[in-house]
């Protein structure tokens, strides 16, 4: 009987996923692809998006994140548009480079205008995951099947999934994926979910406080199927993954423990984080409240 609603609350969140696809490809039938018919190129209204889809662009045709700008000799560095760095005449991604990277690889599979629907896609994949996920811990199918319609059409959710080159759904679609497949799968996958939910940490390595403490309540819970061969290859994994990263940084950025946020031209810190911005406050919101929310939120 069980095995039957599995089925049946299955097939439900299919028809689920396929109306919200649809629903998650509104901007790029309705703006993005009419709008390059009409102007022979793509413009997103989010200076982040812009940046993202230029060097995922390039990336996928020359394998680097950095463009040479000429202009940039004459202004002394200080030509580039929002979103966008600049070091020694080079325009270079201001910020981190695993979304873009991953972006970059579908690009290369399916092209410069199917990387669109990349992004509604993991939307909808996530609506499932979201789905099982929450019928396995509370042991409901029903609880998950309504939990996934309201993640389907969460307004947030909803911009987020049509933000088509913004990494907020690629971030919470891998750690998803990590949770379900050790929480829900199998755990002789353990070292996939690993995979998944290190590449999470390393999309937005500013969300790592509270990606750590999930990692050591799933450790607290699942202690007894750890072993030191799996402890092993969860750092291996790691080590691998931080390695291509401080290769990439040093390739875009000239060091290796450069990254996008910093200011090139004066070698500081972002100006959130300058002498005049600095407070207890600020440090709180950008590593500890997830995805930065303001502190006025919560005070």
């Amino acid at each position: 009987m069980q095995k039957i609603l599995n089925k049946k609350f299955n097939h439900y969140i299919l028809v689920v996923l396929v109306f919200a696809f649809l629903f998650y490809n509104f901007n790029n039938f309705f703006v993005w692809l009419p709008n390059y018919q009409i102007f022979g190129h793509l413009i997103f209204n989010w200076p982040d998006s812009n940046a993202n889809y230029f060097f995922s662009k390039l990336f996928s045709e020359t394998y680097h994140f950095f463009q040479f700008e000429p202009l940039n000799l004459l202004t002394d560095n200080l030509l580039h548009t929002r979103s966008i760095n600049v070091i020694n005449s080079n325009l270079v991604p201001m910020t981190w480079l695993w979304p873009l990277l991953i972006f970059a690889f579908f690009t290369k599979i399916f092209g410069s205008l199917g990387i669109l629907f990349f992004t509604p896609c993991l939307a909808a994949v996530s609506i499932f995951l979201f789905y099982r996920l929450v019928a396995h811990i509370f042991s409901s199918d029903i609880l998950g099947f309504l939990s996934g319609i309201l993640l389907a059409f969460f307004a947030p959710w909803f911009f987020f999934a049509n933000e088509v080159m913004l990494p907020n759904v690629l971030f919470i679609t891998f750690l998803l994926a990590s949770l379900y497949i050790y929480l829900v799968r199998d755990k002789k996958y353990f070292y996939l979910a690993s995979i998944f939910f290190l590449l999470a940490i390393l999309m937005r390595p500013n969300e790592i406080i509270w990606l750590l403490v999930l990692l050591l309540l799933l450790i607290y819970y699942f202690h007894l199927y750890l072993n030191k061969q799996k402890i092993f290859i969860f750092l291996l994994i790691a080590f691998c993954l931080v390695s291509i990263t401080l290769i990439l940084n040093k390739l875009t950025y000239g060091s290796y423990l450069s990254f996008g946020y910093l200011n090139f031209q004066t070698s500081t810190l972002p100006t959130e984080f300058s002498q005049h911005n600095f407070s207890i406050l600020k440090i709180w919101q950008f590593l500890i409240v997830p995805f930065s929310w303001h502190t006025k939120v919560f005070f």
